[in-house]
C-alpha cells in the first residue's frame, strides 16, 4: 500500500489489512508510530520524510524485515530489539548522536 505524498497526520483505519505486507508513508506529517499493531503480516515499512521523533508502535510486527525511518527527527534507536528477521534498516539523516543504541541490534 503507497501512501507516500500526501497530508497524512496519524496512522489509522488499517486494521481490517491483516494480510498486509508492505506500507509505504513516505513524505506525509506522521509525527508518531501508532496504528500499526493489527498489521502482524507487514514485512516492509517505509516512513522517511515525515517528523517522527521516537521508534515505537512495532512490538507486534514480528515479521518486519525492512524499516525505513530516513530523515525524520530520531535521536535514539530503540524499539527494535526484537525484529529478529529484520535485514535492512534505514535512519540516516536524523539525531542520532551515538552508535550505543545499536548494540542490541
Amino acid at each position: 500500500l503507497w501512501l507516500g505524498r500526501n497530508k497524512i497526520p496519524r496512522i489509522q483505519n488499517l486494521e481490517g489489512l491483516t494480510n498486509l505486507r508492505i506500507l509505504a508513508l513516505p513524505s506525509n506529517r506522521l509525527t508518531r508510530l501508532e496504528g500499526l499493531e493489527g498489521l502482524t503480516a507487514l514485512e516492509e515499512l517505509y516512513v522517511s520524510h515525515n517528523g517522527i521523533s521516537r521508534i515505537e508502535g512495532l512490538s507486534s510486527l514480528h515479521l518486519l524485515n525492512t524499516i525505513d525511518l530516513g530523515s525524520n527527527g530520531i535521536a535514539e534507536v530503540e524499539g527494535v530489539g526484537h525484529l529478529s528477521l529484520l535485514e535492512e534498516f534505514w535512519c540516516g539523516q536524523n539525531q542520532i548522536a551515538s552508535f550505543d543504541s545499536l548494540v542490541n541490534l
